[in-house]
């Protein structure tokens, strides 16, 4: 019987033993998992790369959308001027006499104009383009701007004012600015924060707070005279102790708007355009000049800061000691744009009361009848917008307020005239491009920055100058709300604008509804 015989290994190959069968097959996984490790990372950092040089891209697209929408809006405000007349010559809380003059001026022609006109060409305020946020589009890109004049804010470098009495009475409004700046919402503040803060602001710039790490910094503004070296941008507040994210920036806390410190101080109403050399100043014998530099410390302009911003009513006077009266508005505040705390930090309770302010701020929010060719929702849905609101054309014009007008004490009258105004000259241009990757999810790129820019009389024509210009910012600013019980109603009432304007609005960064949750 024929038996198959065994095969038999060929003649010097080597039979590999048990143990090592399938040792190939390993390799060649391996190998595999290697390859495929090595193709993921060079897969991942390509994309990584073209990820980031897009987003790179699409930032310099926004940067620039920025830098030609600015220079839209600052056409804007340059035609938007308001006209020469009344307070609009006087210095920052320039004389008394002055002041009273320009606005008795003012009110005859106010007198003429009659109570529900346009007031857009005599004053500052919610009835001129500029006013309201709105969006700059260009293809997938929108900006959206919000310009803010600095006039309604306090300016804290009154507080070391060189007048002692204007230095007392700045640190009293300070602190009652804190006090009201929250008041009755979780963050609440009171007047011991207001005297903490006040302390930090006058060592900051007297020099109690500087160290041979940390010195005085020289400025060509400087005075040998003076050991005063002011803040140049209010930024420098976050160095303070106690001066969160959540102090200096807007915060929207259950759909309520809670103004920060940015909202309602500046240090930006109080400068000079440039103040000269001192011996040429000296020999022309003229220390202040309306249309360019050398003027004195304590003008409002641009460039290098002035003065203590403070004025000539109760004997202040600017750091300079000087009695001429400073360029523009000053350290003014714009009666038609201040916000609730800013109006009533400017006198204790005692002097004016709460609802003095309340009605102050609700007549400025009345709205303009329609015109005889126009009704309320046609012109709502025409301009895309509220409609138009009732201004004060001069600070007399606060008598039409009956409880101003029945205020017993007529020096309060006139203080409170002298104190504040109806112009503005110094903007904040608060811009936020925006590009919307997923507009059902809301998904999108924002990139924010603000200038502040400088409105100078040259004659019959203005320019703009600019303090800082397209500066990076990432705090959160919303437009303050009068009556934030009211809001929702308005809302409500606007509900038959044309959907475009109301999702316009939604997507606005500096409108509260950008902040709502999606459901609502």
């Amino acid at each position: 019987m024929h038996r198959p015989t065994q095969p038999t290994a060929s003649p010097g190959v080597p039979r590999p033993a048990a143990h090592e069968r399938g040792f190939a097959l390993i390799m060649v996984l391996i190998l595999s998992i290697l390859l495929y490790v090595i193709i993921a990372e060079l897969v991942t950092t390509a994309r990584m790369a073209r990820f980031t040089g897009e987003n790179d891209a699409l930032l310099a697209r926004m940067r620039n959308h920025m830098r030609y929408t600015l220079s839209q809006v600052e056409d804007m405000l340059v035609d938007d001027k308001p006209s020469s007349g009344g307070e609009g010559g006087a210095g920052g809380l320039g004389g008394v006499g002055a002041a009273a003059g320009g606005a008795a001026g003012g009110e005859s022609a106010t007198g003429q104009q009659g109570e529900e006109e346009d007031l857009a060409g005599t004053a500052d305020g919610s009835q001129d383009a500029w006013y309201e946020p709105q969006g700059y589009s260009d293809g997938d890109i929108t900006t959206y701007v919000w310009v803010e004049d600095e006039n309604r804010k306090f300016n804290i470098l009154s507080l070391v004012s060189e007048d002692e009495e204007f230095a007392r009475e700045s640190r009293r409004r300070f602190v009652r600015l804190i006090d009201y700046l929250r008041e009755d919402s979780p963050l609440d503040l009171n007047s011991g924060d207001g005297e903490r803060l006040a302390n930090q602001i006058v060592e900051w710039m007297r020099g109690q707070a500087r160290t041979v790490q940390m010195p005085r910094p020289p400025l060509k503004s400087d005075k040998p005279e003076s050991n005063v070296t002011l803040m140049l941008h209010l930024d420098e507040m976050r160095m303070f102790e106690g001066v969160t994210d959540e102090l200096f920036y807007d915060q929207v806390i259950d759909n309520k708007l809670m103004l920060g410190l940015e909202s309602v101080l500046t240090v930006s109403t109080s400068w000079v355009t440039d103040p000269g050399d001192p011996d040429k100043l000296a020999a022309r014998g003229s220390p202040a000049n309306p249309t360019g530099g050398g003027s004195p410390a304590g003008s409002s302009g641009t460039g290098s800061t002035g003065g203590g911003g403070a004025s000539n009513t109760g004997g202040a006077q600017g750091a300079g000691g000087t009695s001429e009266p400073p360029i523009g508005e000053g350290i003014k505040i714009n009666i038609n744009t201040a916000s609730r705390p800013v109006l009533r930090c400017l006198f204790g309770e005692n002097e004016i009361a709460p609802a003095v302010i309340e009605a102050i701020l609700r007549y400025r929010n009345e709205e303009l009848p329609p015109s005889d060719t126009q009704t309320a929702e046609s012109q709502l849905v025409n301009e895309g917008d509220q409609a138009k609101r009732k201004m004060f054309g001069e600070v007399q014009d606060l008598e039409k307020v009956p409880e101003f007008m029945n205020i017993g004490n007529p020096e309060t009258k006139e203080k409170f005239y002298e104190l504040t105004t109806t112009h503005s000259d110094v903007f904040s241009v608060h811009m936020a491009s925006m590009f919307k990757r997923n507009e059902e999810n809301r998904v999108f790129v924002l990139r924010r920055s603000a200038s502040i820019l400088v409105r100078l009389q040259d004659g019959e024509e203005s320019r703009l100058h600019p303090i800082l210009l397209l500066e990076d910012r990432a705090g959160l600013r919303v437009m303050p709300i009068d009556f934030q019980d009211q809001y929702e109603d308005e809302l409500r009432r606007n509900d038959y604008a044309d959907q475009f304007a109301r999702d316009e609005r939604a997507w606005n960064p500096f409108f509260l509804e950008f902040y709502r949750p999606r459901q609502q």
